[in-house]
């Protein structure tokens, strides 16, 4: 599942981490690109959304397959229209079936791509309610942390910039507490889970299953 960078204004948050040590506030640190790359929540979702992308790609090959026979239907009845020793009658009875075909082709193509970018959006609506859930699962505990461990601040380790440079290029190791809220996190986790064994936890977008121009059209020769 695709992961959404923290962006933040690097000069605010260092210059709210100063203020944090100015006034000896009490600071926690945690991952939380590793919670949610590591988290059992995340592999399932990934899998989940993997299938369901296999079965959308599946169902578009099967309706394109439908549709294959038909072009090529009218690809020979184009070629049979082009043949000059055909009489003028024939030529014509041709045409008027090929325009046919070509809308009924038409048609076909258009519902599939209808369906192609229905499914896709579908796909990309669930892959953001699956990640919103994990990261609300992420705020709850890193809440949590602050209250159990009466922290003034908790701040994201893995935050970066607008232009995509790491935010806090140090803190000291004892104020991280990415581990402690990933072992709650995989609290009930299936037995075995193990992040590192598991399928990668980073999503690309839904494939691009779309068929080609559903408007293109054949041209039939007079």
């Amino acid at each position: 599942m695709k992961f959404f960078n923290t962006t933040m204004i690097a000069a605010a948050a260092i210059g709210s981490f100063a203020v944090a040590q100015a006034a000896d506030l009490k600071v926690a640190t945690v991952n939380q690109q590793r919670l949610f790359r590591d988290y059992y929540k995340t592999h399932e979702a990934n899998a989940e959304m993997t299938k369901m992308r296999q079965e959308v790609d599946d169902e578009v090959k099967k309706r394109v397959e439908k549709i294959q026979p038909l072009e090529k239907e009218l690809q020979e009845m184009q070629k049979r229209a082009q043949d000059p020793s055909i009489a003028d009658k024939t030529k014509k009875e041709l045409v008027e079936q090929f325009q046919l075909k070509q809308n009924e082709y038409v048609a076909l193509r258009k519902e599939l791509q209808e369906f192609a970018n229905r499914k896709q959006r579908a796909l990309q609506e669930q892959n953001l309610v699956k990640r919103n859930e994990i990261l609300g699962d992420i705020r709850k505990l890193t809440d949590e942390l602050a209250k159990d461990g009466k922290f003034d601040l908790v701040i994201d380790s893995s935050a970066v910039s607008a232009l995509g440079t790491q935010v806090f290029l140090f803190a000291k190791p004892g104020l991280d507490h990415t581990e402690a809220v990933l072992k709650k996190l995989n609290a009930n986790a299936p037995a075995g889970f193990d992040p590192n064994k598991s399928a990668a936890a980073s999503e690309t977008p839904a494939k691009d299953s779309e068929p080609a121009d559903a408007d293109k059209k054949a041209e039939l020769k007079k």
